[in-house]
């Protein structure tokens, strides 16, 4: 991880920002900036994380550009930024992009649905709680993932493989550059990129054991009855297996995760690209017995990314990615269909005859297609004129269908719901900036 502080420069501005410490001499800044967004819905682990330095102090001489905190080209004054490298994303344990932000100090990731990826889980900074995912500003590629309507980012639409580097403000400060979205902070994931030589091929394999663990307290041997329901327990003192239990006597199991994944990379001397490929399969850990469809997700995604450099004061990068998920899900929540709710209830569950493989009778699937795209333009006609201008489309169709058959037990009528949705966002996010030196000896407080 490389963590800097933001000064403003005085150097030559190459259409990427450039940070080093300024001298004596004023350095006096004119900005200008527009973001519009269009919203169309037709239908345990390393605490070595670096050591921080705010701004004021001394910046190192050789420093990495960061650009989350220079949308105007100069540094944010008061504001410290964490980046997280490749190396590191490689070295860390996580299996999500939530699961690796949750790592740094005051972010904090919620994933109540243990969907796969990192799906419906949130990001928090500051202690904003459930409000979190409306003060968290999320770009990636310099394209804001914040919906609109306010809804939870889908994290698994972005492969913790195939991001670069992550630049993390905290605090307030951030709001000066980007409103008050980011009145908690900004995250902005920067995927891969190529560089100029041969194409170089990547392929790897992933598998994951998920064991899981002792649900409730140690004195119930049974876990609730979720370990173990073959006995009665201290629960159930002198019954036997419950009803409907499984064969192995467990309604959990261990279950395993698979994924592949692809990339190549490569370029020449005035252009790069990347491109990935994974297709995963993940295992639920609820025992479903053979008769029903089990608790699973499969995911595809794909990734193209170029960049081209027509000419030294001009850079166009072209970002596009595709997912596809298909998810099966049984019922669970706090309701009368809902499975551990009836399980550890036992006999005052809504089951019939405590029998809670019945619940497995309702089939949910959803099916998502997931396809953006983004175009980055830094264009610097004068060594102190700079443009900046991101444009991006998000299409996203996610359907549902939940069918519960004739003889259904909570409703023998039976019954179909199927609910789909197509939403489309438009964002475009200009910024410009003009540089000039003020002589301060003319200046008296």
């Amino acid at each position: 991880m490389r963590i800097f502080a933001l000064q403003g420069g005085n150097g030559e501005n190459t259409g990427t920002p450039s940070f080093t410490h300024s001298p004596k001499g004023a350095l006096t800044t004119l900005v200008c900036g527009l973001t519009a967004s269009a919203f169309l819905a037709p239908a345990a682990l390393s605490q070595d994380r670096g050591k921080t330095i705010e701004a004021g102090q001394e910046t190192p001489m050789a420093v990495e550009t960061v650009v989350t905190a220079t949308r105007i080209g100069v540094g944010l004054p008061g504001a410290s930024v964490t980046v997280i490298d490749a190396e590191e994303i490689k070295k860390s344990p996580a299996r999500s992009l939530p699961q690796l932000l949750g790592l740094e100090a005051g972010i904090q990731n919620r994933d109540l649905f243990g969907g796969t990826r990192g799906a419906r889980a949130t990001v928090d900074m500051r202690g904003f709680g459930a409000v979190g995912k409306q003060n968290t500003l999320i770009l990636l590629d310099g394209r804001r993932l914040n919906d609109i309507d306010v809804a939870a980012i889908d994290f698994a639409n972005i492969p913790i493989d195939s991001i670069e580097r992550i630049e993390i403000i905290k605090g307030a400060a951030a709001s000066t550059l980007y409103g008050t979205e980011a009145s908690a902070g900004v995250i902005q994931i920067f995927t891969k990129r190529g560089s100029s030589g041969a194409p170089r091929w990547t392929f790897s394999v992933d598998q994951v054991l998920r064991v899981p663990r002792h649900v409730g307290p140690s004195s119930d041997p049974t876990g609730l009855h979720l370990n173990d329901c073959s006995i009665g327990g201290p629960l159930r003192p002198g019954q036997g297996r419950d009803p409907g239990c499984p064969e192995s006597g467990s309604w959990l199991k261990n279950a395993v995760s698979n994924e592949y994944r692809f990339n190549v990379l490569g370029g020449g001397t005035d252009y790069s690209y990347f491109a990935s490929a994974s297709w995963g399969k993940n295992e639920g850990i609820i025992n479903v017995p053979d008769e029903f469809d089990s608790q699973n997700a499969e995911d595809l995604n794909v990734r193209a990314n170029f960049t081209f450099n027509p000419s030294d004061k001009l850079q166009i990068r072209v970002n596009n990615s595709y997912t596809r998920r298909d998810i099966h899900w049984i019922e669970d929540g706090d309701n009368s269909r809902g499975f551990i709710e009836n399980v550890i209830k036992l006999d005052e569950g809504e089951t019939p005859g405590d029998d809670d493989a019945l619940v497995f009778q309702s089939l949910i699937d959803q099916d998502i297609d997931h396809f953006t795209t983004g175009v980055n333009i830094n264009f610097t006609p004068l060594n102190n004129f700079s443009h900046r201008l991101n444009v991006g489309l998000d299409w996203s169709r996610s359907e549902t269908i939940r069918l519960r058959p004739l003889g259904y037990w909570e409703d023998p009528r039976g019954s179909r719901f199927n609910d789909a949705e197509i939403t489309k966002v438009i964002t475009v996010d200009y910024a410009g900036s003009w540089f000039a030196e003020l002589p301060i000896g003319s200046w008296t407080s």
